[in-house]
């Protein structure tokens, strides 16, 4: 998987203090699940998730979300040849029913015909056209806002991006020098073939027991109401738990020479990345 660890090098080097977010964007292509990214303007969400849709040999779909958009800017503008005909039937070209991968930016902005349709989008992968349930290749969807949902229906699109990450303003001053030099070369373009790889390599990981554990507390929790900002919380445990292991597993105890990095797919089979850990150190 030479183009996709590539890949994984360009944004490591070209976004700074985005790790985990990078991780968790990367975890969502492999184990085909929705990401939704929270955090203030400004923090590169949008410029990350569409430097992914362009990396990866999959069709895109990207929308920047308002209250004025229509049914029609999502889902395709109906079909007047079929309208002569007395048929309801959309034309999907272009819009989210043919993507496998989506950029949904601002999400939460979206107007409640819109929402309801997401809804059944993110969470069965269908959409209804002439009448008919049709199945979506949508593989995953990067949803990014700076805000927590409040209604219920809002709340139900969240339930179903299931690995969350809150990105945050660069803190070391050392960082905006790098900002400032990083690369303008286009990201690696990964193939069909390597990602059906990952998708293999993601099917073949077995979860424990102790890997079940949730890493956020629902929304409406007593934690996330105390904090009041509706934040996405990092594990206590398992997250520390695991940084001091690779800590630990960083040199050799017999020289003391640094071991060479690993792929993303080696990560993927280590067991020990599977109990206690972080979704997206999984």
């Amino acid at each position: 998987m030479q183009q996709f660890e590539e890949l994984k090098d360009y944004l490591h080097s070209n976004f700074v203090e985005l790790d985990h977010a990078i991780r968790a964007l990367l975890l969502g292509l492999t184990a085909k699940a929705h990401v939704f990214l929270l955090g203030p303007p400004g923090t590169a969400k949008s410029h990350l998730a569409e430097v992914i849709c362009d990396s990866l040999e999959l069709k895109s779909f990207r929308f920047l979300f308002t209250d004025e958009t229509k049914h029609k800017d999502i889902f395709g503008i109906q079909s007047i040849q079929a309208l002569k005909e007395d048929k309801d039937v959309l034309i999907t070209e272009g819009k989210l029913p043919v993507a496998e991968v989506a950029y949904l930016d601002e999400i939460w902005k979206a107007n409640a015909s819109v929402v309801n349709m997401l809804l059944w989008a993110l969470r069965d992968g269908k959409f209804t056209n002439g009448g008919q349930a049709v199945k979506m290749p949508l593989v995953f969807a990067i949803a990014c806002s700076n805000e927590i949902p409040e209604d219920s229906t809002r709340r139900a699109i969240y339930d179903r991006l299931l690995i969350r990450e809150e990105v945050k303003d660069i803190e070391m001053g050392e960082n905006f020098r790098k900002v400032l030099e990083r690369s303008d070369a286009a990201p690696p373009k990964v193939p069909m073939k390597e990602i059906e790889e990952l998708w293999k390599s993601a099917e073949a990981v077995k979860v424990t027991d102790n890997g079940c554990q949730p890493r956020y507390p629902p929304l409406g929790h007593p934690k996330i109401a105390q904090e009041g900002t509706g934040r996405c919380s990092r594990s206590e445990t398992g997250g520390r738990d695991l940084r001091k292991r690779r800590r630990r597993d960083t040199t050799d105890p017999d020289n003391g020479a640094v071991p060479p990095r690993r792929s993303f797919g080696e990560e993927l089979q280590d067991p020990r990345n599977h109990q206690n850990a972080r979704p997206d150190e999984a």
